[in-house]
């Protein structure tokens, strides 16, 4: 449907009584930067049109409804947002920043990590399971070289739901680049142009909306890798790692994400919501097994195979145990959740034992979350 032609100076100005007559009776020069942004708007361009938007709301933050002119400015705002987006459809529809549109992944091989480990029925060394190529529904868009956390997609989704639904053409990228975030900026709190959806923090929201969860680079990798060793865990520093000073969004203060990759390394690092998540480490990529670990002084406290983004199974975690063992931590001074709905807690040997899964027979060490 053509949009309704926005009105120029002249025909807005007579629209809110200021020609002629008229404009001699009126005492408040309140609407003349509306004007000025309409006479910048007769050359027509986004910032043009963006001038208008900023004008309006600026304009209805400190006006009533009882104003005479507060619908017609109500009616300029949206007509001049209209305008906005449809220039911004046709300068950036064939050069959209993509985030979305799940890319299948790709199964890996097995590998021979954990060979010998296992006991040998028939002489024959077993591997132990590898299941660690899925991930949580609804989240395959982290495979794309942007995308975002929870938090970021329940501010954007309803307004590009909206958007869509009236004929948009960009992808939820781009709009959430290029008019998303400047209606946020302009509209704060969210009043006319984002659905109630706007940010006080604008400047951090610009930066997880460009920016998207961090996904490492090879090199980058390299900072968070820890190495297991005769028991010990060091970090890429070569110092006892420690998450004393690390947080998780779901544990809290002491407590790191882990992956164990398919290089058959360990990496952690602090969770930083919508920032660094479990996907940052291989990019969206799939891992063997994911959650989250305490660790004091280079010594493994506490361990478990919670992660939102990737599907930790008891055999997931089983690998994960085995790797620990294979590496000689003592397994039985460590304690293992596998399931933080129920919070049951026990030693990381005896969840080995039973492959991952919940040790039959036997009584929780602890229960509940652990605060550190």
């Amino acid at each position: 449907m053509p949009l309704q032609k926005l009105p120029t100076l002249e025909d807005f100005k007579e629209l809110t009584g200021r020609t002629g007559l008229l404009s001699k009776l009126k005492t408040k020069n309140d609407l003349d930067q509306i004007f000025n942004a309409l006479r910048l708007a007769q050359n027509p361009s986004m910032e043009s049109y963006r001038k208008v938007v900023q004008a309006c709301i600026a304009w209805l933050n400190v006006n009533t409804e009882a104003r005479k002119s507060y619908e017609k400015v109500k009616t300029l705002l949206a007509l001049a947002n209209d305008y906005y987006i449809r220039t911004a459809e046709l300068k950036y529809l064939n050069t959209q920043k993509e985030s979305g549109n799940a890319v299948p992944i790709a199964p890996k091989p097995n590998l021979p990590f954990g060979r010998q480990l296992l006991e040998k029925k028939g002489g024959v060394a077993r591997d132990v399971p590898r299941m660690g190529n899925q991930m949580s529904a609804g989240l395959g868009s982290e495979m794309q070289s942007r995308h975002w956390g929870p938090h970021v997609i329940q501010k954007i989704q309803p307004a590009y739901d909206r958007y869509k639904n009236q004929g948009g053409k960009l992808s939820i990228g781009a709009f959430a680049d290029h008019i998303f975030l400047p209606n946020s900026e302009d509209d704060p709190n969210g009043k006319y142009l984002t659905g109630g959806r706007g940010t006080q923090n604008y400047g951090a929201l610009k930066k997880e909306i460009s920016e998207g969860v961090k996904y490492c680079t090879p090199e980058e990798l390299k900072r968070f890798a820890v190495n297991v060793t005769n028991g010990a865990l060091r970090g890429a520093d070569n110092q006892p790692y420690d998450t004393q000073e690390k947080e998780t969004h779901f544990s809290h203060k002491g407590w790191a994400i882990y992956v164990l990759g398919f290089d058959n390394n360990l990496y952690s690092n602090t969770h930083i919501v919508n920032i660094f998540h479990h996907s940052s480490f291989f990019g969206g990529g799939p891992v063997q097994c994911g959650g989250e670990l305490c660790c004091y002084n280079g010594k493994l406290k506490y361990i478990t195979n919670k992660t939102g983004h990737y599907r930790s199974s008891p055999k997931e975690f089983y690998r994960l145990l085995t790797f620990l063992k294979y590496h000689g931590v003592d397994l039985e001074t460590v304690l293992a959740c596998n399931n933080v709905d129920n919070f049951e807690w026990y030693t990381a040997q005896s969840m080995f034992e039973a492959q991952g899964n919940t040790p039959q027979g036997k009584a929780p060490e602890s229960r509940g979350p652990i605060r550190l």
